[in-house]
């Protein structure tokens, strides 16, 4: 029998059907414009990340904990739990790799590995003290516009803007079904978010964007370059993508095609946009870079 503990046992396709099939059912609704205040001002003096650190503020915790029994079945978790099974799933996935990363059908199931549940909790925790990821890039930011997280994992930027930024938008988060992901459809689709399951196999159908989001992705994709042209297909002339290209070893989950392809993909950018802000060096890690169509 599974140990709905340090070893539980997930159906990942079925809770992928599951979820797209309906709107999940919880509590967690958006801030009271009286609490985004207090969060951002606790945020801007550098409070908040220690509040949570120090369980004070455990609204991230509750939500996670309501998740892993409702969804995914798991037993009650107390406060000290979380982090036992957090570093508990860190040892078992850091023996992680993609076993033939051109075979898409091997790489989505290396992806789905049990294991692969540690980002759950990793991503979870790290975004819980930075709720404000939007911020940096607010300014490109226009009322109703079609905004699209590709590669979104837990989506932090959409959940930052459904949470926090006055503006409405149209939003849209992409991603293999996978672990992170899941939990994203399940925290967001009460929203209004659009979801867009992507097959490794094949290049997704997608809509038109104002603003493209592709950010610790790159390194993880088997084809970037035909992603990064797909996605330029779809953003209107003038709107903005938003990127990073983390320098790897083409190791664990990260590919060697994504190396291999890191100047084309790089050459291809410069060709379609321009840069705002960030610093194209194909021979180092690409820090968050800011472009726009041309």
């Amino acid at each position: 029998m599974p140990n709905y503990f340090d070893d539980i046992s997930i159906d990942i396709n079925e809770i992928h059907r599951k979820v797209n099939q309906e709107i999940p059912k919880h509590s967690f609704n958006q801030f009271s414009l009286t609490k985004k205040i207090l969060h951002k001002f606790l945020y801007s003096i550098k409070l908040y990340s220690k509040l949570i650190e120090s369980g004070f503020i455990r609204r991230w915790f509750s939500e996670f904990n309501f998740y892993w029994q409702k969804e995914l079945k798991g037993r009650p978790l107390k406060f000290y739990d979380f982090f036992y099974l957090y570093s508990n799933y860190r040892v078992k996935f850091q023996n992680i790799e993609l076993e033939e990363e051109n075979n898409p059908n091997k790489f989505l199931q290396d992806w789905q590995k049990p294991a692969n549940i540690y980002q759950i909790f990793s991503c979870t925790y790290q975004y819980s003290t930075n709720p404000f990821s939007y911020l940096p890039f607010k300014k490109y930011l226009k009322k109703n516009d079609n905004i699209l997280e590709y590669g979104c994992g837990i989506a932090p930027i959409t959940t930052s803007l459904v949470h926090y930024c006055p503006k409405k938008y149209n939003l849209t988060i992409a991603d293999i079904p996978q672990y992170n992901y899941h939990y994203a459809k399940w925290k967001l689709k009460k929203f209004k978010v659009k979801t867009i399951d992507i097959d490794p196999s094949k290049l997704p159908i997608l809509e038109k964007y104002n603003v493209v989001f592709i950010i610790t992705v790159l390194e993880h994709l088997t084809n970037p370059l035909e992603v990064i042209k797909n996605i330029t297909n779809h953003i209107k002339p003038g709107g903005f993508l938003i990127f990073d290209y983390i320098m790897t070893e083409g190791k664990g989950l990260d590919t060697k095609n994504s190396l291999d392809q890191k100047k084309q993909v790089i050459n291809y950018i410069k060709e379609n946009y321009k840069i705002i802000k960030g610093n194209l060096d194909p021979n180092q890690s690409i820090k968050v870079t800011i472009s726009y169509k041309k």
